[in-house]
């Protein structure tokens, strides 16, 4: 076994552990200086609840972005455009991630542990500490891609 392959098989045995005891697993990725791409965190275990993975794309302290996703894994289905309230001086925006690119860069473990493509992802989008969603707001949140449509442009700092 190379050393790539025993890699993959101790992550999917973790990823497996993880739901077994809670119900989903939370992948960390950290971002790419070299490439400019930003970290970002995805489960995977929702999709055998017939629920979407979640994925947040942004430079986050790891602790802070698992956290973010284990919470909001533990609530019920979202739809498109909902707002989310963690507790923050503003809510989250989930929104449905259609863009080819979230499974052939993002969720690639959901892939591999599931060996499949026939899921959905939404992704999670944090607001600015003014209450703007990309592409508006402050860094790092401006730079968060947009991967599906945007219901609307929310400016919660108006609401």
């Amino acid at each position: 076994m190379t050393d790539d392959e025993h890699w993959k098989s101790a992550m999917l045995a973790k990823v497996a552990e993880d739901i077994h005891r809670v119900g989903h697993s939370v992948m960390g990725i950290f971002p790419d200086k070299e490439e400019k791409k930003p970290g970002f965190f995805y489960t995977v275990g929702r999709h055998q609840k017939n629920l979407p993975e979640l994925l947040m794309v942004v430079n986050l302290a790891g602790p802070q972005g698992m956290d973010i996703l284990n919470a909001l894994s533990r609530a019920q289905p979202f739809t498109h455009g909902q707002l989310v309230d963690l507790g923050g001086k503003y809510p989250v925006l989930i929104i449905d991630a259609t863009k080819p690119i979230v499974q052939k860069e993002y969720t690639r473990m959901v892939n591999a542990f599931y060996n499949t493509h026939d899921y959905q992802v939404q992704q999670v989008l944090l607001p600015d500490p003014n209450g703007r969603f990309p592409p508006d707001g402050l860094k790092p949140y401006r730079d968060q891609p947009i991967l599906g449509e945007m219901p609307w442009t929310p400016q919660l700092s108006n609401i």
